[in-house]
This record gives C-alpha cells, structure tokens and sequence, in this order.
C-alpha cells in the first residue's frame, strides 16, 4: 500500500475533516457502482478505502491516548486533595483528643458552677412556685455540656437513692451518638494509597506478575495483565489506611509504568515499526523480515512501493487492554523507508542517466 497521504491526496498536516472530505470525494469518483469502465476503478477504490480507514484509526488513537493522559492528570488531581484533606482531618482530631489539661479543669469547675446554680434555682423555684421558675428569660439560656447533663440525671456509676443498681443517664446513648458522629464528620474518609511499579515493554506484551510492599510492611503478588497501558491503575480493594473514626479501609491503586521500546512504537492496541528497503525491493517488490510482538515474519513488499508505503499486519499488535470492550488484538503497522546506497556506483548512475529521459513520473506539483 503506498502512503496513505498520498492516496487520498492529502499533505500529513490535514485535518480530520479534510481528510474525511477527500475519501468522500474520491470514494464517489472510483466507486464500482459510478458506472467507469475503468477496469482498475475497483483495485482504486479499495485502495482508497484501506487508506482512509488507516488515517482514522490512526487520528482516533492519538485522540483516545490523549484522553487517557487528561484522565490520569485529573485522577492525581483528585488524589492529591484527597490526601490534603485527610491530613487536615487527621491533625484536627489529633488537637481535639489532645486538650490540655488545664482546659479539662475549666470545663470541669463550669460543670460545678452550673450544677450548683441549678440546685440553687430549683430551691427558689420551690419557695416561690412553679410559676416562678419558669419565667427565666430566653436570652439567660445556656446548653448545657455532657457532665452537667450527668450531674443532673445521675451518674452511671453511682448508686441509685433507693440502693438499686447504677442507673443509665437518660440521654447518655443520645450523646454517645452525636459525639460518633462528630468523630465521623471530622475523620471519616479513609485514605486510599498509590504505588508505582514499573516494567519493560515486553512484560506488558505478555502479561506478569510483580510484588508490592504496602506500607503496612504487607507484600502482595499484583497480576499485571497483558495489554495493561502506560499509567494504567491496578485497583487492591480493601488494601489502602483505615479511617480511625468510621472504621473504613481505603483501596490501593497499582500504577504501571511501562518502559519504552527501542524498535516498537504503541498507541492503544496497535504497534507501529520501520523497514528499510532497497531500491530493488521497491521496484521489483521482495520479502523481508520484520520483527513483531511475537517474532520475526516474512512480509512481501508490493512492486513500485515508496518510502512512507505502510503495511498492515493485522492481528500482530498487543491485546485490546483490560477493560475494553473489544476482543482480541491490535494490528501492526510497518512503515517502509527507501534507503540508497552510501556510495553510488557508475552501474547506478549510468542506469539513471538511461532511464531519466523517458521518465513520466514528477514527483513534484508544478
């Protein structure tokens, strides 16, 4: 297949929507059903066609790969303040269980005062009526505070008046609740924890496994499937920090970073990789040898190939990574680059300087 630029008589500069533009207008030019007598109109038009499909899949992978990195930006963002908060929370609650104790004995001698003022009260209240005793302003009203409730209703720990078993404050559960779920509201989130591991290009061709410490000192053997993509996260339920009020456990997410390829260039499924070929091989056509995924195939170089000619061979990419709704594997893609020898001989140029003159071909407009 020639280069698929050239077919559609694009430049590699064009948009998605004048590419789209020149398929359509050639598809109906070369179309078997538009009625040309032109033999070759078919071979034409398939040709036109493989091109076009090439160019899409090619803009829709960049566009898919672009999506994930904006994912994989937005999800540390969101990790990033996840983790702020629970710091913030997690010095909060450490400043609210470590009051001074002097604030203790302050809250503890307010108790007294409060409960003395209401038996104080209560007798006035006797002596003058019931009448009297609640006439006292709205604007006098305090909240009282969980030990003055106590000291009021009784103690759990003390003895009933009438010697029987120590009884329950009557709000005591009432409070336990609120102050639960004060302990809730102000820590609750659990803490999710992220941990990179990285691997060659060929273990994520395949598929591997690789063991990670947590922070907790737990080791775990993590599968990492074949296919898996470049910042990939791998989620562990149930792995990450326990939130000390609610109890929760958070997850731990496996990031995979994958080592480039020296021959081997992804994007998605789909692999792409450079051949040289000789000027005879590109005139005449040949068989050459290009490494794949899963070794080295024999691939045949149409005749009157060019540099940027690509080759499809399907199915010779990696797996359609986890997650995907797609079955089985990619395709690759073999870009063919004419290379001339370093030295040019006299049989080279005497035979270029024979065929020049009758040559129709102008590689270039105008």
């Amino acid at each position: 297949m020639r280069n698929p630029y050239q077919v559609l008589g694009v430049s590699p500069q064009s948009g998605p929507d004048e590419i789209k533009a020149a398929y359509r207008r050639l598809a109906k030019t070369y179309h078997p059903d538009s009625g040309q007598d032109d033999p070759s109109a078919r071979d034409r038009f398939h040709e036109i066609a493989s091109a076009y499909e090439l160019l899409r899949r090619k803009e829709a992978a960049q566009r898919a790969n672009a999506a994930r990195a904006g994912a994989s930006r937005a999800a540390a963002d969101r990790e990033a303040r996840r983790e702020a908060r629970a710091t913030r929370t997690a010095q909060a609650e450490t400043r609210s269980e470590q009051k001074p104790a002097s604030q203790a004995k302050t809250s503890a001698k307010t108790d007294m005062g409060t409960k003395t003022a209401e038996t104080a009260e209560t007798a006035k209240s006797k002596t003058d009526g019931d009448t009297a005793a609640n006439t006292r302003p709205f604007s006098e009203w305090k909240p009282r505070s969980e030990e003055s409730v106590r000291a009021s209703v009784g103690d759990p720990a003390t003895a009933s008046n009438d010697g029987s078993a120590p009884r329950k404050p009557v709000f005591a559960d009432f409070l336990s609740q609120i102050k639960s779920a004060g302990r809730r509201a102000l820590g609750g989130r659990h803490t999710d924890h992220i941990y990179e591991v990285n691997i060659p290009f060929s273990d994520a061709v395949k598929g591997t496994k690789r063991r990670v410490t947590l922070q907790n000192g737990k080791s775990l053997d993590v599968h990492v499937p074949a296919g898996v993509e470049d910042r990939q996260q791998i989620r562990l339920r149930g792995q990450g920090a326990s939130s000390l009020a609610s109890r929760e456990t958070g997850d731990a997410f496996v990031r995979i970073a994958i080592a480039p390829h020296p021959v081997f260039k992804r994007e998605g499924a789909d692999i792409y990789v450079d051949a040289s070929i000789s000027l005879p091989e590109a005139v005449l056509g040949s068989k050459i040898t290009v490494p794949t995924v899963d070794g080295d195939v024999q691939v045949s170089v149409p005749e009157g190939s060019n540099s940027g000619s690509i080759l499809r061979l399907k199915g010779k990419g990696l797996q359609f990574p986890p997650g995907k709704r797609r079955l089985g594997r990619g395709d690759q893609y073999v870009t063919l680059t004419l290379v001339l020898p370093d030295k040019i001989d006299d049989q080279l140029k005497d035979f270029a300087a024979t065929w020049a003159p009758g040559l129709q071909h102008r590689p270039r407009k105008g």
